[in-house]
């Protein structure tokens, strides 16, 4: 039987990305390359992968930037 928050594979809905809650990335070493940080991200309409390292293609990828670096500040603040 499946669960609220769940669909019939069994995977939360919430997992689903793109999802602003878990997205994750950062500026790559070339000029308009972003690095996509979430943990296996192969669902993501929005990856893609180059020698095996996954990309974002997010439109508003630079807002997922800002806010990953936001988290980051505020996580390294508290230790």
């Amino acid at each position: 039987m499946v669960r609220d928050g769940e669909n019939p594979s069994g995977r939360e809905t919430v997992r689903k990305l793109p999802n602003p809650a878990i997205c994750r990335a950062r500026h790559a070493k070339w000029p308009g390359m972003v690095y996509c940080l979430v943990r296996d991200p192969t669902e993501c309409r929005h990856v893609r992968y180059f020698n095996e390292v996954a990309y974002c293609t997010h439109p508003k990828n630079e807002a997922i930037i800002a806010k990953t670096e936001a988290q980051a500040g505020s996580h390294a603040g508290g230790a």
